[in-house]
């Protein structure tokens, strides 16, 4: 006898939750695309000097300078409700500044990189014989670490919403193979028939990350239990009802175990 596929979906569309996570992922984006680095490299045999603003994971922008029409660089120290900071620039021969900060990358250096690094700036564009030099100006060495690690968290949150409820619209597949006397689960677990003890529906509560604080959504499965008190679920979370419908399903697996090869 053919093995029997019994396979039953059991959903539910929040589209609260679908909107949360889908502003929890654009947080994140822009929490990991703020840049909070500013690095400036500058090569004698190429006759520039290349500013990058970096982001988390990936450059921002660069601008590219002539060393020829740099005179020098400059910095000032800011005082503000937010603490101390510096804006760092270059000058031109012309008497321009040009600002390393720029778009999100706003003038809050760190005091301290700031003066070595105009220094070190400085001593390079003086010194002809200098072939290269880079200068990293961080805006806050806390603040970067900070945001990579509430970034990765609020990612994982709205990872874990999605996830929840795509889980929700993927069929529970059993198939009940007749001829090796097998009832074969997601997961790729297998359970002799001669080992099962019953087949119940287990209640719990469904859609945890996207039900609410004070909300219960009521949840379902299907759960495998063996002579030797094992107890295998269909899947690891509840899905949603009614509980007809999971209990339909089980009593569709038990007929077919029921039929004779």
């Amino acid at each position: 006898m053919a093995p029997t596929r019994i396979a039953y979906k059991a959903s539910a569309l929040r589209f609260s939750g679908v909107l949360f996570a889908i502003l929890t992922l654009l947080f994140t984006v822009v929490l990991l695309s703020v840049p909070h680095v500013a690095r400036v490299s500058c090569e004698r045999a190429a006759g520039t000097c290349t500013i990058t603003r970096h982001a988390v994971f990936a450059p921002w922008d660069r601008e590219t300078l002539p060393i020829a029409d740099l005179s020098g660089a400059g910095s000032a120290r800011h005082t503000s409700g937010k603490g101390v900071h510096a804006t760092v620039w270059f000058e031109t021969k012309s008497g321009q500044q040009r600002p390393l900060d720029r778009g999100l990358l706003r003038s809050r250096f760190d005091v301290d990189d700031a003066t070595s690094g105009v220094a070190d700036l400085d001593s390079f564009l003086a010194s002809p014989d200098a072939k290269s030099i880079e200068v990293v100006f961080w805006s806050g060495h806390i603040v970067s670490v900070l945001s990579f690690i509430l970034g990765l968290v609020v990612a994982r949150l709205a990872y874990g919403i999605l996830r929840e409820l795509a889980a929700q619209y993927f069929p529970i597949v059993v198939t009940v193979d007749h001829e090796a006397r097998l009832l074969r689960l997601p997961g790729r677990v297998a359970v002799r028939f001669d080992d099962i003890d019953e087949i119940v529906i287990d209640r719990g509560q469904a859609l945890r990350a996207t039900s609410g604080k004070n909300e219960h959504i009521p949840g379902y499965r299907i759960v495998v239990r063996t002579k030797n008190r094992v107890v295998i679920p269909l899947t690891k979370d509840h899905r949603v009802g009614p509980e007809q419908l999971h209990d339909k399903a089980r009593r569709d697996i038990l007929e077919a175990i029921a039929k004779k090869a």
